[in-house]
């Protein structure tokens, strides 16, 4: 069952080194009270060490949740609908590591 709150899911193809950065933004998000969030990163078929510095950037400090899931097909496509499946909560927001995070704001 869903849980009112913001799933935000970012699509990653070897993002190794811009995953720092954009968790690092998100890290800092100002969020109403009592608002439910997680971060879901997909790593889409990547060669690099994408999922190990996505959990290791956020175990320093992380304020929510934070799921990485393999997809094993490469493209788009394939990374958002396997995140989109694999959220938990009521509403999405989708983005890449390319797409750059903004400071503060992203769950008003």
């Amino acid at each position: 069952m869903e849980r009112l709150g913001v799933s935000i899911v970012i699509c990653c193809h070897n993002s190794a080194r811009l995953l720092p950065k954009t968790l690092s933004h998100l890290k800092r998000q100002r969020v109403p009270d009592g608002l439910s969030w997680e971060v879901v990163i997909v790593d889409n078929a990547s060669t690099d060490d994408t999922g190990r510095i996505a959990r290791g950037c956020w175990a320093e400090g992380g304020p929510v949740c934070l799921r990485v899931i393999r997809e094993p097909r490469l493209g788009l496509s394939y990374a958002r609908e396997r995140g989109f499946r694999r959220h938990v909560t009521k509403w999405l927001v989708s983005s890449t590591t390319t797409t750059g995070q903004p400071r503060s704001g992203l769950l008003w």
